[in-house]
């Protein structure tokens, strides 16, 4: 059963993906330079989702900043 959900939106249409509390679910929305990465997990240790916030820097490199979490 599905815990998680992210929902896309662009010019093509709308989309729905589904992650559970095993898997989880992350995206990447970024241009060539600048970007955000979010990750949705379930920690069983307190029995909680946890949302993680990155600022990505887009194509140019994987150097993810942690810029949240709750």
């Amino acid at each position: 059963m599905a815990q998680f959900y992210a929902d896309i939106k662009s010019k093509k249409g709308n989309s729905r993906k589904k992650g559970t509390k095993i898997s989880g679910i992350e995206g990447h929305i970024h241009g060539w330079t600048k970007g955000c990465r979010v990750i949705c997990r379930f920690d069983e240790k307190i029995g909680m989702d946890i949302i993680s916030i990155y600022k990505t820097v887009g194509f140019s490199a994987p150097n993810d900043e942690l810029i949240l979490e709750f």
